[in-house]
C-alpha cells in the first residue's frame, strides 16, 4: 500500500512579526516657512516659498539605525533674494547631503554627522530620552496600526505615530525610544512634518548601516557655538540687513 505524508505548516504571529525589523524606510519632509515682513510688502511675501520639502532615508535594524537624505533627493543649497528698494530678504535653504544620524539602539548612544558651510562636524553622546506620553489615540499610517505619542517642552510640542508591528525602537531625526517605529512626525502643530511613504522589508547588506566617521569631533554646544558665529558672520557681511531662514535636516 502506497503511504502518504502529510507535511503541516504553522505560521505563528510571533514568528511573522519577527521578520518585520529589518529594512529601510522613506519618508517625506515637509517644513514650513513663516515670513514675517513689514506692512506693504505682501507681494513680495508672495513671491518667496512657502514651505521646504525633502525626501529622507531610514534604514535599521533591531540593534541599530541609519537616517539620512536618499540619494535622489541630494540637490544644491537653494537661494532666494527678493527685494523692493526699502526691505531686503535673503533666504538660504540649505540641503547638506552629507548630514547622516546613527544610532546603536543597545547602547543608547549616537554619532550624527552634519555638514555645515562645506565642513563636516561629529557629534557623539546619549540618545535624548524623550518624556512620551501615550494618548490611547490610533489610526493607520500606510498599512501599520499606530498609537500616539505626545511630549511638549519650552523648545517644541511634538506629537508621534509609532507602530508596534514594526518592533524597532527608532524612527526618523533623534525621535525614538518607543514599543515599535515612529512612522510619523508632527512638530509644532505642523509647522514640521515627517511621514513614512514607504516600508521595504529586507535584509540589509552588511555594511549598509555604519556610524560615521569622517569630520572634526564636537560636542552639541560646540556645534551650535559654530552655527551661531557663522549666521552673525553672515550677517555682518550684509550689513546688518535683510533676513535669512535656514533650515536644517
Amino acid at each position: 500500500m502506497q503511504k502518504l505524508f502529510f507535511l503541516l505548516v504553522l505560521i505563528l504571529p510571533g514568528l511573522a512579526l519577527a521578520q518585520n525589523n529589518e529594512g529601510e524606510i522613506v519618508y517625506n519632509q515637509t517644513i514650513k516657512l513663516e515670513i514675517n515682513l513689514p506692512e506693504g510688502h505682501e507681494d513680495m511675501a508672495a513671491s518667496l516659498p512657502s514651505e521646504q520639502t525633502s525626501e529622507m532615508l531610514l534604514y535599521f535594524t533591531p540593534k541599530e539605525s541609519l537616517y539620512q537624505n536618499a540619494p535622489e533627493d541630494e540637490q544644491e543649497d537653494d537661494v532666494v533674494e527678493a527685494g523692493d528698494g526699502n526691505v531686503q530678504v535673503r533666504m538660504v535653504i540649505m540641503r547638506p547631503s552629507e548630514n547622516k544620524l546613527y544610532k546603536d539602539l543597545a547602547k543608547a548612544q549616537k554619532v550624527q554627522k552634519e555638514e555645515f558651510f562645506g565642513k563636516l562636524f561629529l557629534i557623539s553622546g546619549d540618545l535624548e530620552k524623550f518624556p512620551w506620553k501615550l494618548t490611547g489615540e490610533t489610526k493607520k499610517v500606510l498599512d501599520f496600526n499606530c498609537q500616539q505619542a505626545v511630549f511638549s517642552d519650552d523648545e517644541r510640542k511634538v506629537e508621534v505615530w509609532f507602530t508596534p508591528e514594526i518592533p524597532v525602537s527608532s524612527g526618523p531625526g533623534e525621535y525614538g525610544q518607543l514599543p515599535g517605529m515612529i512612522l510619523e512626525v508632527s512638530i509644532d502643530d505642523g509647522q514640521r512634518h515627517i511621514v513614512a511613504d514607504k516600508v521595504n522589508f529586507k535584509t540589509l547588506e552588511e555594511g549598509t548601516i555604519v556610524a560615521p566617521k569622517k569630520g572634526k569631533k564636537v560636542t552639541a554646544e560646540e556645534f551650535e557655538a559654530i552655527q551661531e558665529a557663522k549666521m552673525k558672520e553672515m550677517e555682518e557681511e550684509m550689513g546688518g540687513g535683510g533676513m535669512r531662514i535656514r533650515i536644517r535636516n
